[in-house]
Parts: C-alpha cells; structure tokens; sequence
C-alpha cells in the first residue's frame, strides 16, 4: 500500500518541472457531514473563476456527485475498472465547464480496489494532470486501505467535520 501511495505521489509531483493539475482531496472522519456538497461548490466556485476543473467522485459504489448535480452518468469509475476503458471515456460535462467523474451507485455487488486497479488508475491519471487546473477528489467517509494511498498522495488535503454533541 504504502508502494501505491509513493508511486502516486511520484507521479503527481514528479511533474513539477512541467504545469499539473493542482490536486485536493476533500475527506471526512464519518459520512452525512457534507462532504460531497462542499467538494461540489468548491469545483463550481473554481470553474467560476474560469479554471480547468475535473471533480473525481471517489465514494466508489456510495458516489453522490451525479444525483447532487441533478445528472445520469452514463459512465462511473467502476465502469473504467470492470470494462478496462479510458479515463476520458467516462469523463462528464456539468454546469460551468466543469468535468466529473462518477463515482456509481446503487451496485449489486462490493467493489474491491486491488493492486491492479490502483495501477490502471495512476496510470489513467497521469493522463489528467497536464489537461485541468484543478483535480479535486470528493473521497468516501473514513479512512481505508483502498484509499489512503489517495489521500497521501495529493497536493492538498481538505478535512470535512460537524460538531456533534455526545450525551
């Protein structure tokens, strides 16, 4: 895992003699604290602004972006995974330029992000990094196995939290 995390991250700043995408994962410690609907406007607010913006759902299987932008994705990412298709193949056009990636919902069985998957998605990414301004990453509640090497590997990192009050 952490092997995934140094080469995904190698492979974001290894760019830095060239432009690349600023890249910000928008996380949280549990769900319903509205992570999905900040990472949302915070995309719009930049695409706004008139920057390159590519909101990647990463709540893979539990993703919200499509449904929060009142859109059907043709396409998800565990559609670029089970049918071995290009990045851009699944690449969707929202409100303002914005570009999202769908994240899929409503699947009849668990999605696994294996060692394979993990290199056929950094190798797919690195195609994105010169084309946007901005890539932000809307990731799942918590913090897993399957998902650290993002968080470790980005630019940025944004923590979405509530106050909550525990009698």
């Amino acid at each position: 895992m952490s092997d995934q995390a140094a080469r995904l991250r190698q492979k974001i700043t290894g760019l830095n003699s060239q432009y690349h995408a600023k890249t910000i994962a928008i996380v949280s410690g549990k769900g319903g604290v509205g992570k999905s609907n900040i990472a949302l406007n915070f995309s719009l607010a930049l695409a706004n602004e008139g920057k390159k913006v590519l909101l990647f759902d990463l709540d893979i299987g539990m993703g919200n972006i499509d449904i929060l932008l009142g859109k059907s994705s043709r396409y998800s990412i565990i559609n670029m995974f089970e049918n071995n298709l290009s990045i851009y193949d699944i690449i969707e056009s929202g409100p303002n330029s914005l570009s999202y990636i769908a994240g899929g919902s409503g699947q009849d069985h668990i999605f696994y992000l294996d060692e394979e998957r993990v290199n056929f998605f950094i190798e797919q990414l690195e195609l994105l990094l010169t084309k946007y301004d901005y890539i932000i990453f809307d990731m799942g509640a918590g913090v897993t196995r399957e998902t650290i090497h993002y968080i470790l590997a980005v630019d940025e990192c944004m923590l979405v939290t509530t106050p909550e009050l525990h009698p």
